[in-house]
């Protein structure tokens, strides 16, 4: 795979990150029936 194809999917996805983060964070709230879940990696 060319580097170029990978940062044109990159560009894609980061153009909803928030959207994606929300739903990745209300399945996981879901999941593990948690209210205030952060990864390790935030700040």
């Amino acid at each position: 795979m060319e580097l170029q194809s990978l940062y044109r999917c990159q560009d894609k996805l980061l153009a909803h990150k928030t959207a994606l983060f929300s739903f990745l964070r209300e399945r996981w709230q879901r999941t593990y029936s948690t209210r205030n879940l952060r990864c390790c990696c935030t700040t």
